[in-house]
């Protein structure tokens, strides 16, 4: 079990919920989420500035929605960051149940424990806002 991030890793048992009706909740619970919108979240809910619209790409994606764009952390300090690319996944809501263990914190878990060991992938960001609606309220709580 790896605990550095306080989100110990875990085998879970499978679902009693049969792949059929797995995949159609997936289905309807794909995360409605425009390219504004995910542009607000990054800034909101992880700093992420300078980030232009129309130069947000929205990726292919099974049952998530997610958006590349290029930004800087923070802003706060005095020497100006270098943009860097940035992936902003609006996860639908099955992950989100309390009888899939976890999920999500696995997958972070998981790139933060690769990353340390200078595997190359992507990290994920804490959270360093909150949202200003009840829309990215929503997104942030899922």
């Amino acid at each position: 079990t790896h605990t550095q991030h306080n989100t110990p890793l875990s085998l879970c048992p499978s679902s009693t919920m049969d792949v059929a009706s797995e995949e159609a909740r997936r289905k309807e619970l794909k995360p409605q989420c425009s390219v504004a919108e995910a542009v607000t979240f990054a800034a909101e809910l992880f700093g992420l500035r300078g980030v232009e619209a129309e130069d947000v790409k929205e990726l292919d994606s099974y049952d998530d929605r997610n958006f590349l764009m290029r930004g800087t952390l923070g802003g706060g300090g005095t020497a100006a960051a270098q943009p860097q690319q940035y992936v902003l996944k609006v996860h639908n809501g099955v992950e989100s149940r309390e009888d899939t263990c976890g999920f999500l914190e696995a997958q972070n878990e998981v790139l933060l424990f690769l990353n340390e060991q200078g595997v190359s992938c992507p990290c994920p960001q804490p959270r360093t806002g909150q949202p200003s609606d009840g829309k990215a309220a929503a997104a942030a709580a899922a």
